[in-house]
């Protein structure tokens, strides 16, 4: 058996707590890409002892998959999956740190992760092209054609495939110019996470009412039974932090976008007590029911 914990992220999430607020979102994007996650991968069938890896917030697990066949002598062609340790399956093409804002509120979670079976993006090949499928679907969202993608020279495509594989702000910035510019953008695509596995996806117009959109009004479209409960019952959190509901979107897709363009939005009970937690809980419950299950593909 193989188990993995996720610790708390040495970088953004201990300087901006949960129940912290950040409303000024000056260089966060540098500081989340320079941001890890502790992971420890324990693999019974092995006489290896267990691995402890610091794994950016940004990249995938599958990216860490040689060294974990490597490390526990694996063959080469052996999948790999990893689930928690209630069984549930980790979605490998996930980026790890939206991993963590989904399983880490306990700072212990995934645990008892299997290194067996199969999980569909296992390789560099898979990540990629997992990314830059997303990355298509969001300027689809974003502006109902995807001509910027379609045209990018080779070289730009090498650059950018590149820099989102590695990590390289300032390389990401340089070749996906045309493709952050905001110009032309009809909706903000937001995938907001009340689940590890249940997800809601919705378009909200980068202006309401002639306002700018904020995230009060993704709660009112998305979730209007949280919504109700207001900041003081709900942590929005994007890469461990908790946001200001009054931020603005055009404000998040400038500096807080996932390497696929995405806005990944996770749901937690806030920090309060008991009796509102449980309130928190059952409306969240009641949501589910009422939403049809937005699996990403």
């Amino acid at each position: 058996m193989a188990t993995s914990e996720y610790a708390v992220p040495t970088d953004v999430a201990k300087k901006f707590k949960y129940e912290e607020r950040l409303n000024n979102f000056d260089s966060v994007r540098l500081r989340t890409w320079r941001s890890t996650v502790s992971i420890r991968f324990v693999y019974e069938n092995s006489g290896a002892s267990s691995l402890d890896l610091e794994i950016p917030r940004l990249t995938f697990l599958p990216l860490t998959f040689p060294k974990l066949r490597e490390y526990f002598s694996l063959r080469k062609d052996y999948n790999i999956a990893l689930t928690t340790r209630n069984n549930e399956v980790v979605a490998n093409h996930l980026p790890v740190g939206l991993l963590y804002d989904l399983y880490g509120e306990l700072a212990v979670v995934p645990s008892n992760a299997f290194l067996q079976g199969f999980l569909r993006c296992q390789t560099l090949h898979d990540v990629s092209t997992s990314v830059w499928n997303a990355m298509k679907q969001n300027e689809f969202l974003r502006r109902y054609s995807i001509r910027r993608i379609q045209n990018l020279t080779p070289e730009q495509h090498e650059r950018l495939e590149t820099a989102f594989l590695n990590l390289t702000l300032s390389a990401y910035i340089e070749a996906s110019q045309t493709l952050m510019n905001l110009q032309g953008l009809r909706y903000v695509p937001v995938r907001l996470y009340l689940t590890p596995t249940h997800a809601i996806q919705d378009l909200i117009t980068p202006k309401i009412e002639g306002n700018a959109s904020t995230i009060s009004h993704v709660m009112k479209k998305l979730a209007p039974e949280l919504s109700n409960l207001g900041p003081v019952g709900v942590d929005v959190i994007i890469h461990g932090i908790v946001i200001e509901w009054q931020i603005k979107l055009v404000d998040l897709l400038d500096e807080a976008t996932y390497v696929d363009g995405w806005l990944y939005l996770t749901i937690k009970k806030s920090t309060l007590p008991t009796s509102t937690v449980t309130t928190v809980e059952d409306v969240r419950d009641s949501n589910l029911a009422q939403k049809d299950d937005t699996r990403p593909a």
